[in-house]
Formats: C-alpha cells, structure tokens, sequence
C-alpha cells in the first residue's frame, strides 16, 4: 500500500473514542452480562494499560515501516504470508461492519419502529455506508468530527438533566468483587477491543507518532467512558440492569425545557455512530480485499464486501440466540489476541531474524 497522509492523527483518535462510545451505547445488560459500575471504571485505565504493553510488537513493527499497515510488513516477508492475513482481516472487517450493523437494526426494531421488518433497516443501512466508504476516509472523518462535537452537547444537556435528580450511592465499592473482578474485566475489555485491530490499519493514513495517536486514544475514550458509566450508574441505578438498552432509557426519562424528550437526539446520535463505524469497516474491508483482488475493481470489492456484510447482519439479526452468540464470541478476545498480538509478535520476530540473515551475507 502507497502512504496516502489523508487524516490527521486527531482525527483517528475521534473515531476510535465514538467507536468505542457506540460499544457502550449499545450495551445490553442481558446479553453482556451485569456489572458493577465502580468496577468498571477502576477496571477501564488497566484496560488500556494493558493494551499498550499488547500492543508493543505490532508498535514495534510499523514504527519502521509507516508507509503501509501489518498487511504490508506481511507482504514484505512473504507474499502467500501477506495474503492469508489480508483475508483474514478482509473477514474481520466484514464480521465488526455486520456485527454494528445487527446492533443498530436491533435497536430500531425492538424499541422504536417493532412492526417494521430487520430485512428494511439492514439492506437500506448497508447501503448508505457503503456509499461513505466509496468516498473515502476523508470526508467520513470529517462527518465524525461533526458527530463528535454533537454527542458532547448531547451529553451536557442529558447530565443536566439527570444529574440533578441522581443518586450517588449507586457507586458501590468498586472492589465489592475483590481484585480478580476488576482485573477480569480489564483483561476481558483489553482483548474484546476490536479497534485495537482498527488502529493498525490506520498506520498508514495518517502523519506523527503512533504511540501518541495511542496514547492520546486511550486518555480520551477512558474520559469519556468513565464519564459515561458514572452518568449511567447514578442516573438508572439498579434499574439499568433490567432495560434492553439502558442508554436509551437514560435519554428518554432525561428531560429539559427545550427538550422534553432527549431520546430522539439519542437515536439521531446512534445513528450517525453507526454509520461512521460501518462505513470505517466496509472501507478497509475492500482496502484489505485489494490484496487479493485488483485494485482497480472498487466498486466491485465495495458491492461485495457490502453484500457480505448485509447478509452477516441479516443472520446475527435474525435471532437474539445469534446475537447473544456473537457478543461472546467477541468477548473470548481471539480475534484480537490474534490479528492485533499474536501475527504481529510472530512477523517482527520474523523481520528481525531476515535483516539478520540479509547482514550476515
């Protein structure tokens, strides 16, 4: 892959801090598993730190070669190498779009529009996205730079409203579990972070340190989670635990003068979030389906990448057992454990041992 700067690195960092915001929004008690809110705030920073010391080799290994992503490094090694982790990623990529997908249409279909059939929601949705991601990662960044500004405003108006009205006993003590608590679910957020994955790709599409793209990445999304949590914790207290989606709660029992209710500026935010994510996700899955494929087919990789991902959506969709599924399959942190640590691990060994080997002639 050509270095093509497109993006600034701040830009990279707002979309994986509302990436990351839309995991939460879309948290559902039943499937996730309930959760004690203080734990999960002790537990978010360990998270990260922990995803930065798993991180090392794949930091490791584009430092030295930042005009292309892991794929490229693979490709320099081997190509048959090269290839196999493109299609690996090329699914990975599929597999996140379909997943965001399926998340979004079940919001719509079982709190705000139940009569209206999955198979509208997912086609329609699909579409528009893959029409952000065939223009590029330019102009979606800036549309989520946008976004970003709106879900702060958002955000002051909710905690206007609901912070007055809160209850701050609901922080119970975030040791209640004890130690291995708070390190299971540091260990579980760290591996079930998809945009561990996401942040490797972008290597190649913007300028400066990736350490302090990182960095700057892990600081603002546990600000805002942390925020985010709490917000929750003290607003639903031990009601969060029984609503499908208790963000979407938090927005409707939310109200002010100018705005009664906050769940539609909810629902306009959620959407725009999701399309951002998709169309993020269909973009790099063609890009990484250009190794396999000639580039020049665009829109031929582009309508194929969005075909599999509709029909991946349809299926997750289809039934809550799927979705439950998935949402584990997930959290068991092999894909990341994988793509983002493992592969990584094993081609920077291999990179050392052949400028070893090409020294020694």
């Amino acid at each position: 892959m050509t270095r093509n700067t497109i993006i600034s690195s701040k830009q990279v960092v707002l979309l994986l801090v509302l990436f990351r915001v839309f995991d939460l929004l879309t948290f559902v008690p039943q499937i996730g598993g309930r959760q004690n809110g203080a734990t999960v705030m002790l537990a978010l920073p360990f998270s990260y730190l922990l995803l930065a010391l798993i991180l090392v080799p794949a930091l490791l290994l584009l430092r030295g070669r930042r005009e292309g992503n892991v794929v490229d490094c693979a490709l320099a090694l081997n190509p048959a190498a090269g290839k196999v982790l493109a299609a690996l990623l090329f699914l990975f990529s599929v597999f996140a779009a379909a997943d965001t997908v399926s998340n979004f249409e079940f919001l719509l279909t079982s709190a705000i529009y139940p009569e209206t059939p999955s198979l509208f929601f997912v086609l329609t949705f699909t579409a528009v996205c893959l029409y952000g991601a065939f223009l590029g990662l330019e102009p979606v960044a800036r549309v989520n730079t946008f976004v970003f500004v709106l879900f702060v405003g958002a955000l002051v108006f909710i905690s206007a409203s609901v912070l007055p009205k809160s209850d701050f006993v609901y922080l119970k003590n975030p040791l209640q579990g004890g130690l291995s608590a708070v390190w299971g679910h540091a260990l579980s957020a760290a591996f079930s972070n998809f945009d561990a994955v996401l942040f490797l790709l972008f290597a190649p599409n913007f300028k400066g340190s990736l350490s302090k793209c990182f960095w700057g990445w892990a600081l603002l999304t546990v600000a805002m989670v942390e925020y985010l949590v709490m917000l929750l914790t003290v607003g639903l207290g031990d009601f969060a635990a029984s609503q499908m989606f208790p963000f979407y709660s938090l927005a409707a029992f939310a109200d002010l003068s100018i705005f009664q209710r906050l769940d539609s500026l909810h629902i306009t935010l959620w959407t725009f979030i999701a399309f951002v994510k998709v169309s993020v996700y269909l973009y790099f899955a063609s890009q990484c389906l250009g190794y396999l494929v000639p580039r020049r087919l665009k829109k031929t990789r582009l309508a194929a990448t969005g075909i599999l991902t509709a029909a991946g959506a349809l299926m997750i969709s289809s039934d809550l057992r799927f979705l439950t599924a998935v949402q584990k399959a997930m959290a068991t942190g092999i894909p990341v454990a994988v793509l983002a640590v493992l592969i990584p691990f094993v081609l920077l060994l291999w990179s050392l041992i052949a400028r070893r080997k090409e020294r020694a002639r």
